[in-house]
């Protein structure tokens, strides 16, 4: 059996069409096409972190055949856990495309993103996170303001949050080694700054489809003629989906030679 894992893209949404959600995604053309079940567990808003999670789990429990994973260049490189909830309580696959989706997501409330526009205007994580900033003296605060500002500014400045990705797919990887579980990785759009395949890092050693092996992602690959099936919300509507299965079908059928 194949797991997909990934972001909105693999679960298939999209705001262009009614109920904005997608009858078929490649998990579906992919079954289809080589007669294996395909679970996609692609789940919107997901980060790496939570990917590497549901992975390890995949590979404890499930015996996988092969792994697909859709991870993201765009890793907030700051991230905020609360530590009040507690994780055996809640489940990491409840809004996957799989178990079909819904608005329930307690796994998602145990992180909290500190995006680019936070970064510059840091009064609002006083609003964002209240129970964590009560807890501060007015110094302490103002510390950790400065040091959300200096370090988001220079994750983005100095493409860390890159490197950052570069090693949530190297810890996925080992993962899935030390099960003995086929993996292929692979990014479906490109990040908003400048783009891994201009930034030249090695990724070998990694399991990547072809097209990812020098960290063009499948949009960048595909080129501009997605751009007639992308919906409202930057999501890609069928014919993008049954490409990456053109793309990728016969490595998948090769795992299982």
């Amino acid at each position: 059996m194949i797991y997909a894992i990934g972001t909105s893209h693999t679960y298939g949404m999209c705001r262009g069409i009614e109920n904005g959600v997608l009858e078929k995604t490649w998990c579906d053309v992919l079954q289809e096409r080589v007669g294996k079940p395909v679970i996609n567990y692609g789940r919107s808003g997901v980060n790496n972190l939570q990917l590497i999670e549901m992975a390890e789990y995949i590979c404890k429990n499930d015996n996988p055949d092969l792994i697909i994973a859709e991870l993201r260049w765009t890793t907030h490189p700051l991230m905020y856990e609360k530590h009040k909830l507690q994780k055996a309580n809640v489940d990491l696959f409840a809004k996957t495309r799989y178990n079909g989706g819904g608005d329930t997501d307690k796994y998602g409330e145990l992180y909290r993103e500190i995006h680019y526009g936070w970064a510059k205007h840091v009064d609002y994580i006083e609003k964002r996170f209240p129970e964590f900033t009560s807890s501060l003296s007015q110094q302490e605060l103002e510390d950790v303001k400065g040091w959300i500002k200096v370090s988001f500014l220079h994750n983005i400045m100095e493409d860390q949050y890159k490197r950052q990705a570069l090693s949530n797919f190297y810890h996925l990887q080992s993962i899935c080694n030390n099960y003995n579980v086929p993996l292929k990785m692979f990014v479906w759009t490109a990040s908003n700054y400048a783009d891994l395949s201009e930034s030249k890092f090695d990724m070998s050693g990694l399991s990547t489809f072809d097209f990812f092996k020098t960290g063009k992602t499948f949009i960048e690959h595909a080129g501009d003629w997605t751009q007639q099936h992308r919906c409202e919300c930057e999501h890609f509507k069928l014919p993008v989906h049954e490409h990456l299965v053109d793309i990728i079908q016969q490595e998948v059928l090769d795992v299982f030679e």
